[in-house]
Order: C-alpha cells, then structure tokens, then sequence
C-alpha cells in the first residue's frame, strides 16, 4: 500500500479550493435574481474567496468569484466586508498581468469606496480601471468607469468634471458595450443635468436610460431612471408625479433587495412629503431610512436624513431636538470631510434656532459656517446666497445686533 505524499496532499488541497471556489462561483450565479438569498452563506463565499485568492493554481476563479459576489454585497450593503477582497483580487490581477480583470475590479473597488464615502479614493480608483481598459482597448469598461466616475464628482459638487465624464463615456466607441453600460451612462448624465437645473436634458438622457434598461430587462436599472425622474419632478414642484415615481422606485427596489437604493429612496420621498407639510408620513419615511443608513454604516446619507430630520422636528414646534439631530449631522459631515454639508446643516441649524427665538444661539451657528467656510477653497453661489440671507435674517431679528464678521 502506498501512503499518500505531501505532494499528493497538496495537490488535492488545491483541487479542494479550486472546486469549492468554481462551486460557490455557479451558486453566486444562480442567485442573480434573488441577491438576499446569499446573504447567510457570506461567510462561506468569503473564506473560499479568501482561500482561492492565496492560491496560485485558483487564482484564475478566484477573481471570477470576487467580481460575480460584488454585485450581492453592493445590493445588500456588505460594501465594507467585501472591499478587502476586491482589494486582494486588484493585486493578484495586477501581479499575474490579467488587465482586463484587474480594471473590472478597480472599478467595482471604485464604487465600494463611493459607497463608504471615500469620494477621493473612488476617483482615483475609476482613472486607473479606465486607463486599463484603455490599454487592454475595451471602450465598453472605460466607459462604464467614467460613468461610474460622475457621482463621486457630482457629490464632490464639481459639476465640470462630472458631465466631462459622461460626455467622453458617450464618446467612445460603444458598439460592444452592453445595454446596461448604455443605460447607466445616459442616467448618470441625466444626474448631471438635474443638479445643473437643466430639466429637459434630464428627462431626455434618463428616456434614453430608460430605454437601454428595458432592452436588457434591468429592473433595478428602471427603478433608477424612475427614482431620478421624481428628483426632477420634485424639483419642478410637480409633487403628485414625483410622489409616484418614487413610490415605484421603491416598490422595485425592495423586491430586489436592493438596500442601498432603498435607503436614499425613502430619503428623496420624505423629502417631498416634508415640502408639502405631510410631516409625520415624512417623518416615518425618514426613520426608516435612517435605520437603514445605519445598518449598512453609510455616513453620507446618515448625515443627510439627520439633517432633514432636524428640519422636520422644527417644523413640528420640537426645536431643541432639532438642534440636536442637525448638531450630529454637522459631525458627520465634518468628520467625513464634506465641508460644504457642514456649512449647510450649520445654517439649517441658523434658521431653527432663529425660528426659536434664540437670536445669540443663532449668531453662534452663522459664525461657525463661516469659519468653516473660510476653510473652502471656492465658495459654492448657493451657500454665500444663503449666508446672506441669514445675516438679513439675523440683523432685522435683533434690532442693533451685528451678525458675525
């Protein structure tokens, strides 16, 4: 009888890992239509990720398995537990001189740092996957990379850099890229457009969107077109079509799973509850989001339902509360590094506090914004407009008061 080697013992440990990995890779492939249902296996997908990464002979399905388990842990919001393996697969691609795979996934590890906030770092990860697939002359991923390069510019509110990116998408050669890349590339340019105040444009590139998502049956893809279409609505004072669209926009959303876009949903439809008065349906909307935003630990949009909750809670008469909840939104926004939000929530914070009639707590808020502001580089139109507006505020609120220099 002859005793297995340590050869031999090797050898069927790679076979074993190489297995497990192509085995989890079919599962993750079958639940494409149903992202929740993977949710209690994480675990598992991480460690045979985690070991066929370490192992050269699986390395090859290895990075099959991190690409195809993105889409589930962007849906269900596991971005932070699956960006070291996004990571780790960037570095094995890069070392094993695999380009194409290697600028997928620093466009995924992209989008995972936009989610967590990291707009920065997203950037820089979206110039390397585009300059990639430029050199391995993949137009379609150098195109989807610089659509997914927008939204970081566009909450960095450079609104330059963001349309340059979806022009020079729409530039490209697209004739192999899919219809979901086509989709996503005329939306984020109708994003563009919306913040731009460019209504028409908007609603013409999201028709557009539109159409590429139902060519390629992307439910998701159509639940953004129409969660995108109510923020122009909504922005338009057109509240019952706006109302509607997002109400499909989450009926989707929900089916899919889909808790990221569920959360800044529930957000943009309290949003425009709050601004017709329908405040405790807003405020329900709210606290739902805001559990969500905590759930998948996304700081950003935690800021923002604090902020709207403290308008709220103002607007119910509760104003020291409301000082509270824009108190901890100014945190966040500060400590994330988003000072324009910041400011913003301190002159949110200016009015609730003028509201009350606390005219020295409200001069205390003003100057605090404008130390933060002498901090910015170029002051948005929108916050000197409104630091203008609250110095009237503050100086015909009490009479012989000076408002801070």
């Amino acid at each position: 009888m002859t005793l297995p080697t340590e050869l031999d013992y090797s050898q069927r440990f790679v076979r074993q890992v190489t297995q497990n990995a192509a085995a989890w890779l079919a599962d993750v492939h079958r639940q494409l239509d149903d992202p929740a249902a993977l949710d209690h296996h994480l675990d598992n997908l991480t460690r045979a990720a985690e070991l066929a990464l370490a192992t050269p002979q699986a390395q090859h399905t290895a990075l099959e398995l991190v690409q195809a388990t993105w889409r589930h842990a962007e849906l269900r919001g596991h971005w932070q537990a699956w960006h070291q393996w996004i990571e780790q697969g960037v570095q094995v691609a890069e070392q094993a001189g695999l380009t194409l795979p290697q600028a997928r996934l620093l466009d995924q590890l992209g989008e995972c740092e936009r989610l967590l906030g990291n707009l920065h770092a997203a950037l820089a990860c979206f110039a390397q996957a585009e300059a990639l697939a430029r050199q391995a002359v993949s137009p379609a991923l150098a195109a989807r990379a610089l659509a997914h390069a927008s939204q970081p510019h566009l909450e960095l509110n450079d609104l330059d850099a963001a349309e340059a990116c979806c022009r020079q998408a729409a530039a490209l050669d697209l004739a192999e890229a899919s219809a979901n890349d086509l989709g996503m590339v005329y939306n984020n340019w109708g994003m563009v457009c919306r913040v731009r105040l460019q209504w028409q444009q908007a609603l013409a590139h999201y028709t557009d969107a539109e159409r590429y998502f139902n060519e390629a049956y992307n439910r998701r893809g159509q639940a953004n077109v129409a969660n995108n279409r109510g923020e122009v609505y909504r922005a338009q004072g057109d509240y019952p079509q706006a109302e509607a669209c997002y109400r499909a926009a989450l009926e989707a959303y929900r089916h899919l799973g889909d808790l990221g876009h569920e959360m800044s949903t529930l957000n943009n439809l309290s949003v425009a509850l709050l601004e017709q008065e329908r405040l405790d349906e807003a405020l329900a909307l709210n606290v739902a989001g805001e559990a969500l935003a905590r759930q998948l630990r996304q700081p950003q949009m935690l800021a923002r339902l604090l902020n709207n909750r403290g308008l709220m809670r103002a607007r119910q008469g509760a104003y020291h509360e409301a000082a509270l909840l824009l108190e901890e939104a100014v945190a966040q926004r500060i400590y994330h590094g988003r000072l324009e939000l910041g400011i913003n929530s301190l002159q949110n914070l200016c009015d609730v506090w003028l509201d009350f009639g606390e005219p020295s707590a409200a001069t205390e808020a003003l100057s605090r914004s404008r130390s933060l502001m002498a901090q910015l580089s170029a002051l948005p139109a929108w916050l000197s407009e409104d630091d203008a507006r609250l110095a009237a505020r503050l100086a015909s609120h009490a009479p012989g008061a000076q408002p801070p220099a």
